[in-house]
């Protein structure tokens, strides 16, 4: 993630370094200062209530530090999306990025993760765990397999089988394109039983990678349902107090139990990821400069 130096607002940068440096670990190194346009994935632009008008259409009461984040678009110039604002005199400007930064920390980090140790959706797994993700045509009904996109108005279906010798926990992440995490259920899942199909909606307003991360464990490896409900957070621009940080590392206690396990049990993930697009997509604004 990269702060941008607008030499034309020297004052305000100074302003939003000085703030930055309060940031907590590790969150304060996810940020580097740069001099010019950034290939980094992630931008925060400080910007004057004329800039943020004039640029990304923007009604701000004051100076502000824009949370972009950098998207192909049809175009060969890059969308930057508008995820979120933080005034420059508001005193709680600090613990509101480091929120939203460690939200996308924890995003990005669980997707790797599931990446690493994990397989995708359709692969053989140590679970013997079937997810099948399809793509439902709005106007004909017609199913095909997820092959990565999806549109505004399709439905996808979504559906899990256990085809073990073994009864399973099963545990549903749901990651948001706007960076929130929900758990969509967490139950048992009988040898040869299944779980679907469920259909749901494309949500209309979104945009960029979306998906869904499963963690499967037999019920002989652990008589309790896992929780894994400290991976849960609510998306980008969500007011919390500065306490849902929290002093533990949601990230690494997950790598902890996925590559040693408690009690040798681990479980077995296996991830899908799609990405919503949208025609003629502008910036996308945030929902207030609080």
């Amino acid at each position: 993630m990269a702060l941008v130096k607008e030499p034309k607002l020297k004052d305000l940068t100074k302003i939003i370094e000085a703030w930055l440096e309060k940031l907590p670990q590790p969150i304060d190194s996810m940020v580097e200062p740069t001099v010019a346009s950034s290939k980094a994935q992630w931008l925060l632009r400080p910007v004057s209530i004329e800039q943020a008008k004039q640029d990304y259409d923007l009604r701000l009461n004051d100076d502000s530090l824009l949370l972009l984040r950098v998207a192909s678009g049809d175009s060969t110039e890059p969308v930057r999306q508008v995820f979120g604002s933080y005034r420059l005199n508001d005193p709680a400007m600090t613990d509101r990025l480091a929120i939203d930064l460690s939200r996308i920390y924890r995003w990005e980090n669980l997707w790797s993760i599931s990446s690493q140790l994990g397989c995708v959706a359709g692969e053989p797994n140590d679970c013997a765990l079937i997810f099948e993700v399809n793509r439902i045509d709005p106007r004909t009904k017609s199913k095909s397999a997820l092959t990565g996109q999806v549109h505004v108005g399709e439905q996808l279906e979504f559906s899990f089988t256990n085809d073990s010798i073994e009864d399973l926990w099963l545990s549903v992440l749901y990651l948001g394109s706007d960076y929130g995490i929900e758990e969509l259920f967490s139950q048992s899942i009988p040898m040869d039983g299944k779980i679907g199909p469920i259909v749901a909606p494309v949500k209309k307003g979104s945009s960029g990678t979306e998906g869904m991360i499963v963690l499967a464990m037999p019920l002989s490896l652990n008589r309790h349902r896992p929780d894994y409900a400290y991976l849960i957070q609510q998306p980008l621009g969500t007011t919390l107090t500065r306490g849902s940080l929290g002093r533990e590392n949601p990230i690494a206690k997950l790598a902890g139990i996925a590559t040693r396990g408690a009690f040798d049990a681990k479980p077995t993930i296996v991830s899908q990821s799609w990405t919503i697009v949208r025609d003629n997509r502008k910036p996308d604004k945030p929902s207030t400069n609080k």
